[in-house]
């Protein structure tokens, strides 16, 4: 195979095909998130949109413009700081989901 310069995975990254995703294991949590949830989500990706300008990390490739016309603000990385009870809340729902579909994490 041949090898992917660091730089084109982070700014491209190689998504699973539609296949890969349906195969793979997930745990669905209905109403896991409430409206003031996906409200603050969204105050948050615009402040780091503005934060970052078009220098930032965004997602914008070819396919996602045609397909919704816009771009993916990375959050991630600012919801501890930013969202520190919604930041638990999901970590929780990660770790039982693992323990329950995986039987837990080694780290």
């Amino acid at each position: 195979l041949a090898r992917v310069p660091l730089l084109r995975r982070v700014r491209s990254p190689r998504l699973p095909t539609y296949a890969e995703a349906q195969a793979s294991a997930v745990q669905h949590l209905p109403g896991f998130l409430s409206e003031d949830d996906l409200a603050a989500i969204h105050r948050l990706a615009a402040r780091v949109r503005q934060r970052q300008g078009t220098a930032g990390n965004w997602s914008h490739t070819v396919e996602r413009l045609h397909r919704e016309g816009g771009r993916t603000v990375f959050v991630n990385h600012h919801l501890a700081d930013e969202l520190p009870g919604l930041y638990a809340r999901m970590l929780r729902a990660a770790h039982d989901a693992d323990r329950h579909l995986w039987g837990g994490t080694t780290a």
